[in-house]
């Protein structure tokens, strides 16, 4: 089964716009951390195009995590939104220039 993965494996389509997908990489990018009951969970979350083509940095820092009993935290880093953004841009805001 492993040798059937590829990097689209977990690219999955969210929307259309137009005739553009809208896809997002879920992609984990590290095996999911169980520590004192707490499952931890990181994706790569880049919206990205059919290629899988994407301008991300290397997240190297996490926001803490809110002690209290009962609580689902879900982060989403700036470079995500950036990627929406970057992937809207043609596809959603088109333009055209006068000759």
């Amino acid at each position: 089964m492993i040798a059937d993965q590829g990097p689209t494996t977990f690219v999955f389509p969210i929307t259309n716009i137009g005739k553009n997908e809208i896809n997002l990489n879920m992609t984990m990018t590290t095996a999911p951390h169980l520590d004192n009951q707490i499952i931890t969970l990181n994706f790569d979350g880049m919206f990205v195009d059919k290629d899988v083509h994407t301008k991300n940095s290397d997240i190297t820092s996490y926001p803490p995590r809110i002690q209290n009993d009962r609580s689902n935290q879900f982060w989403i880093h700036e470079d995500m939104v950036n990627s929406l953004l970057e992937d809207l841009h043609d596809k959603a805001f088109p333009f055209a220039t006068k000759s």
